[in-house]
């Protein structure tokens, strides 16, 4: 349709034009009685497919995955600094014991005037392209078993 057009295009805009940049709609039939007190049973299933996703779109290994959900994101100077920036979790040959940076954010109740100050969320993630499932090398770093 032409509404997919323009966001694939405005999304080409964010990313850049030498970036192959998809879209997954994902739709569970799920119902709440099959999730069975599991309120994120859904987010395990969507997580299940990044790595195969970014396999599919040419993640190489190193590169560095961003895991998170809408609302978690990194500041753009922080993105900026991982790129630029000798970043030791990021180094190549990695045993991928510890391959992430994980962000420490405030957390909003519904406006960032309201802050919760007792507590903090440890996301979004950033992760060694290397150590991600599919990603790197399956022999040096077996698949997980889930």
């Amino acid at each position: 349709s032409e509404n997919a057009s323009k966001e694939l295009h405005w999304l080409y805009q964010l990313f850049g034009p030498k970036t192959k940049v998809s879209v997954d709609y994902y739709v569970t039939s799920q119902t709440k009685d099959q999730i069975d007190g599991n309120e994120l049973l859904m987010e395990g299933f969507q997580r299940e497919g990044l790595s195969y996703r970014w396999k599919f779109n040419g993640m190489r290994p190193d590169d560095v995955a961003i895991i998170g959900d809408l609302d978690e994101t990194y500041t753009r100077d922080f993105l900026r600094a991982l790129q630029i920036c000798d970043v030791p979790q990021f180094r190549p040959g990695q045993d991928c014991r510890a391959p992430k940076v994980i962000a420490s954010t405030m957390i909003f109740d519904a406006s960032p005037e309201c802050i919760w100050k007792e507590r903090r969320w440890y996301h979004p993630d950033a992760v060694l392209g290397e150590c991600v499932d599919q990603i790197g090398d399956t022999q040096l770093h077996p698949p997980t078993k889930r």
